[in-house]
């Protein structure tokens, strides 16, 4: 499952939501982020899929060290 995650400097997820829920058929949303922060749609690591997404930004933060960023457990 991939999500939408925007992120500060440090890894840590400020807003984190279904993409797919930005459309529908009456129409679409965009998703701006915040000056200084980073915006990515990511894979959901498997272990954490069927979680309430309310939970997810508590559990997980971004790996952004690498050449792509990508989630992972605190």
């Amino acid at each position: 499952m991939k999500v939408a995650v925007s992120y500060d400097e440090q890894g840590a997820i400020l807003t984190l939501f279904d993409p797919e829920a930005l459309f529908t058929d009456r129409g679409f949303l965009t998703y701006v982020p915040a000056e200084g922060e980073q915006h990515r749609v990511l894979e959901l690591p498997e272990e954490l899929e069927g979680r309430p997404l309310l939970e997810l930004p508590h559990v997980l933060r971004v790996d952004a060290s690498g050449t792509h960023p990508r989630l992972e457990c605190r």
